[in-house]
């Protein structure tokens, strides 16, 4: 019983460690491209990492699931802005 909460946990962790790896890649690669191309690029890249988050929920009990998509909206919305924020919600509204 406890075995299935704690790989859930475990890899929406690892999900959301990539997307801190994501993070400081493009924004190390294109810093000088301008930020407009670095927020379009961080805007998909997250967008695709939310899905993978929706796609690994773990079961907490009977009919209830938790993904970490929530804690991905919030250091999204803290690191990268409002614009990326709302266009991140967009991809993972469900």
């Amino acid at each position: 019983m406890l075995l299935p909460i704690i790989s859930g946990l475990f890899e929406n962790a690892v999900l959301l460690l990539a997307m801190v790896a994501v993070y400081d890649l493009v924004m190390a690669k294109l810093r000088p491209a301008g930020p407009w191309r670095r927020d379009i690029a961080l805007g998909v890249l997250l967008g695709i990492i939310g899905i993978a988050l929706m796609m690994v929920p773990f079961k907490v009990g009977p009919g209830i699931q938790f993904d970490a998509r929530g804690v991905l909206l919030v250091v999204a919305g803290l690191y990268a802005g409002l614009a990326l924020s709302v266009r991140h919600i967009v991809d993972t509204m469900s």
